[in-house]
């Protein structure tokens, strides 16, 4: 059953803020750990091959930031699990290879530096192509305060993620850190 409670897994114990750096050689452990570390997805691979892959993660309050990469593949959070594990609320940002995210009727391409967001308490797609990477931002689904409405409209939409240039004249401008563009 994918809402089983696993124990295989041994995570490392960690202070507030540390990065724990967890790995899988199997496609059983690589479900294991992907269904503990966010919500029950069921996972299958593009290829033949084994899964495997990796997850780095830290935890600062309510927030989760991970970082997980392996080869093609897609999750799905099907209706039938939904009833399983938290509700969160995540935004992913495909920084290697490409990802196609699906939920509410929309879908969208995500590469380069791109993000989408997506709500875990629904029924979702992500299905990753090459060799990719992605940093998955998470929160409790009850945090925010957004109602159901406006939720199920920002969900599946791609943000663009290049950064464009600062101009000359905010340069030096400490309202505009470097590296992030100016208006936004």
């Amino acid at each position: 059953s994918f809402c089983r409670s696993n124990t295989r897994l041994t995570t490392m114990a960690a202070e507030p803020g540390t990065t724990v750096v967890e790995s899988a050689t199997s496609s059983r452990t690589w479900a294991d750990l992907i269904n503990e570390r966010f919500v029950p997805l069921r996972i299958t691979p593009t290829a033949s091959a084994d899964l495997a892959g990796s997850v780095r993660t830290r935890t600062l309050a309510h927030l989760q930031a991970s970082s997980v990469s392996s080869i093609p593949q897609t999750f799905t959070r099907s209706r039938s699990l939904l009833h399983c594990g938290r509700e969160l609320l995540a935004v992913g940002l495909v920084d290697r290879g490409r990802g196609y995210l699906e939920q509410d009727g929309r879908h969208c391409e995500v590469s380069a530096g791109a993000f989408a967001f997506y709500d875990t308490s629904r029924p979702f797609t992500w299905a990753m192509d090459g060799d990719w990477r992605l940093p998955v931002f998470t929160w409790p689904r009850a945090l925010p305060g957004m109602d159901q409405a406006d939720l199920a409209r920002v969900t599946a939409v791609r943000v663009p993620g290049r950064p464009r240039p600062i101009p000359r004249r905010h340069r030096g401008d400490p309202r505009h850190p470097r590296g992030l563009p100016a208006g936004g």
